[in-house]
């Protein structure tokens, strides 16, 4: 280049390379006791797809390779045989519901100050959202 600057030389690495300011906040730390989320109903069918590849092919240990076959085979599948893998994630999800409410009544039983911060909670017996868990009031 003729006399002029190329972008890089006015970049300087030492900006990427110091510490994080202070005063940035750290993500929040995970409760281990709180239950995980359930599988929709295509994990449900990686998860029995992946046993049957693995009895079929030991040696293949390449996770891409199981990922890419299921993704290919899963739009293909019948209404019926992902009704099938929809009805195992909805009774997943269904104890899925009474253990988050399980872990919600202890939590606040260990600690009543999460009252002064509660939001809107879904009842699934209500089926429609609540200011407050009705356990709060019991």
């Amino acid at each position: 280049m003729k006399g002029g600057k190329s972008k890089a030389d006015g970049k300087s690495t030492d900006a990427a390379l110091k510490p994080r300011a202070a005063g940035r906040s750290k993500k929040a730390v995970k409760d281990p006791n709180k239950p995980k989320r359930p599988p929709s109903a295509f994990f449900v069918f990686m998860e029995e797809f992946r046993k049957v590849f693995k009895e079929k092919n030991p040696n293949n240990k390449s996770v891409a390779a199981v990922s890419f076959i299921n993704a290919v085979l899963w739009p293909c599948c019948s209404n019926q045989d992902k009704a099938t893998y929809k009805a195992k994630a909805d009774k997943r999800k269904a104890e899925y519901e009474k253990t988050m409410d399980a872990y919600n009544k202890k939590q606040v039983q260990t600690n009543p100050s999460l009252l002064l911060f509660q939001l809107p909670v879904y009842s699934s017996e209500l089926g429609s959202y609540s200011s407050f868990p009705e356990f709060i009031w019991e």
